[in-house]
């Protein structure tokens, strides 16, 4: 009965509750930070890509290429223009030559979106088709 009556002192509880939060929270990185890289952006703004180049790439669109093809171009322009080293995995550049179904099963089995998602993506765009854009972000 003593060993209770110790428990009940409420310093002894305040200290066992601080302790907890304390100790309990120091596993998880607290203090980490996500930023926003701005040296491409600022890159574009102090050197638009050049737009005759963009126009040679969308004829090449015109003459069969694949949009993947395309894609590949595009990345490999932006990475010489502003000396960066994008990487976009294949798969991922390949998205844009699947029908809007090949595009959810890949998402899907890649991960990079849940089923939940893509139900309510088909619901933003079925009210955008019916209601318009003000209608479907209302919700």
């Amino acid at each position: 009965m003593n060993l209770f009556k110790v428990f009940r002192n409420k310093k002894i509880i305040v200290l066992f509750g601080l302790s907890f939060l304390t100790f309990s929270c120091t596993q998880y990185k607290l203090n980490n930070k996500r930023a926003f890289d701005y040296a491409m952006y600022q890159a574009y703004v102090d050197n638009p890509v050049d737009m005759q180049k963009m126009e040679i790439l969308k004829s090449t669109l015109k003459k069969g290429f694949s949009k993947s093809e395309l894609n590949e171009q595009i990345l490999n322009l932006v990475n010489e223009q502003y000396g960066a080293n994008l990487e976009i995995p294949k798969k991922v550049l390949n998205i844009s030559d699947l029908n809007i179904d090949e595009m959810k099963s890949f998402s899907l089995s890649e991960g990079l979106i849940s089923k939940e998602e893509i139900t309510m993506i088909d619901k933003l765009s079925l009210d955008i088709g019916y209601e318009g854009l003000d209608y479907a972000i209302k919700f």
